[in-house]
């Protein structure tokens, strides 16, 4: 059993310590190094691996067991569930980039989307491969095993990847919006998002709003900060620069820029990621103030931690294993030679928890 899997939790991580380990299976499932039927260690061992109760072993299992990544066997043990299909595997595979950043494959929306890519492309026995955005091979078609098509993420402004996959002629889907006219793309309304969770703010009395984005390069960013500006602007409140920081999409991140952001005072905060938010509340605190008494406090993503953080954080489903499967499908379909919509849109939908409150 590889040892990185079991390693001790982050007990000063804000994050629920089973919620940790869950996160830990559920990441050496999907990239392969638990293997489909393989054996668990016993709950007492895990425990020791892990650094944790029972009590957060046990819920961490049940929890994988729901969502169909293990299976049970009484007498004998947990086991990594079977593959989601059986079917025979034929043809050239088709490549998934990932970021190299944001972490990874470790990240729970990594995870998600690729397990929704997988139970699609297993339905046709479509083997997968997956890139970092640092990697080039998908960029190779001499190369012995050449791809049927890739599913990209992350676009960027003037995205040299989509250019060069056009002039090749791969099929390709890419998840986010991009300037590149005739792509085949699968999309949350972002902008739409960040409108709701400003208003949501706005409606309860904050004329102060900060907001801690992911990188400038990025679209998705880009279409974030859009929504944000468009619900200041309709509530008649002006934009300011000092109140709006970005950075990358991890707690570190959140942590810097909400300490630049609260020098201005500012009575609530819109992050553009759950980790972001992770760390603002983090700056929030050691700055001896309270969520959601002092400053109201959103997220994006719906991360798994986010029910169970102190205080629960609102934030934005954007359904990122529903976006893995249309992103399969729609590539499916464009391997095949079918027409396709260019732009599919998934509503999201804002989850109001109580990090946020009405202004006094």
């Amino acid at each position: 059993m590889p040892e990185k899997i079991f390693q001790k939790v982050e007990r000063n991580n804000p994050v629920p310590l089973y919620i940790q380990v869950k996160e830990a299976i559920r990441r050496a499932i999907v990239e392969g190094i638990l293997k489909p039927r393989q054996l668990l260690p016993s709950e007492r061992q895990m425990c020791h691996l892990f650094g944790v109760s029972h009590i957060s072993i046990r819920q961490a299992l049940v929890e994988l067991t729901r969502d169909g990544l293990l299976f049970r066997v009484p007498g004998k043990g947990t086991y990594v569930a079977e593959k989601l299909c059986s079917a025979e595997k034929g043809g050239a595979p088709i490549g998934i980039v990932i970021p190299s950043t944001n972490g990874g494959l470790c990240s729970p929306f990594v995870s998600d989307f690729l397990l929704g890519i997988k139970s699609v492309t297993c339905t046709y026995g479509q083997d997968v491969l997956v890139f970092t955005d640092t990697e080039n091979g998908y960029l190779e078609p001499g190369k012995k095993n050449s791809l049927q098509g890739v599913i990209l993420t992350e676009p960027t402004f003037s995205d040299n990847r989509v250019k060069k996959l056009q002039k090749m002629g791969t099929p390709f889907v890419v998840l986010g919006r991009t300037q590149e006219q005739n792509v085949s793309t699968v999309d949350v309304d972002h902008q739409k998002i960040f409108y709701l969770l400003t208003e949501h703010l706005l409606k309860s009395g904050h004329k102060k709003i900060g907001f801690i984005n992911g990188p400038k390069r990025l679209t998705v960013c880009q279409d974030k900060l859009n929504g944000y500006r468009m619900a200041l602007q309709k509530y008649g409140i002006g934009y300011e620069k000092t109140l709006v920081k970005h950075g990358a999409f991890s707690e570190i991140s959140g942590y810097e820029n909400a300490r630049k952001i609260l020098k201005y005072s500012p009575t609530a905060l819109v992050c553009a990621d759950d980790f972001i938010s992770v760390g603002a509340l983090r700056a929030i605190r050691e700055k001896g103030l309270s969520v959601p008494e002092d400053i109201s406090l959103c997220g994006c993503h719906n991360s798994s931690f986010t029910q169970h953080t102190i205080p629960s954080l609102t934030t934005a489903d954007i359904f990122p294993s529903l976006l893995g499967r249309k992103a399969a499908e729609k590539l499916i379909r464009l391997i095949r030679g079918e027409k396709v919509e260019l732009r599919t849109i998934i509503p999201g939908k804002i989850l109001i928890r109580e990090s946020t409150r009405r202004i006094r």
